[in-house]
């Protein structure tokens, strides 16, 4: 994350509300204008640059899973990309968006893996 990057977060009622990052000091990020309240541990966020675009999805329907006595649910959703609208409309190219920093190719092997548990109780 860098000065100037677009931070988006779920806010507790569930709206997102965007920032812009005005400073970064190892942990701590500074945003230029503050939160309406402050974000709820585990909330859910994404960041933007112009190196860097969130994937963006149009939802069709979400539904429960009420089979068990677990919360689940089924999101069915379709990938959006705003630019089709001016290729159908005007002919222009489609613009994919850059939604991975990581290089293309064959990745090496990690050298270690280690898996740890996080319990939530709500």
């Amino acid at each position: 994350m860098a000065v100037g990057d677009t931070l988006i977060v779920v806010m507790p009622d569930g709206v997102s509300q965007t920032r812009t990052v005005s400073a970064v000091s190892g942990n701590t990020i500074t945003v230029s204008s503050a939160f309406t309240s402050a974000p709820l541990a585990q909330s859910v966020w994404t960041v933007e640059s112009t190196t860097l675009a969130a994937q963006t999805y149009r939802v069709l329907a979400v539904t429960e899973d009420k089979s068990d006595e677990n919360i689940s649910f089924t999101i069915t959703a379709l990938q959006h990309n705003a630019s089709k609208f001016g290729a159908v409309d005007e002919g222009t190219a489609i613009v994919v968006p850059p939604i991975s920093v990581l290089k293309t190719g064959v990745q090496s092997s990690p050298l270690s893996v280690t898996l740890s548990a996080h319990a939530v109780v709500g």
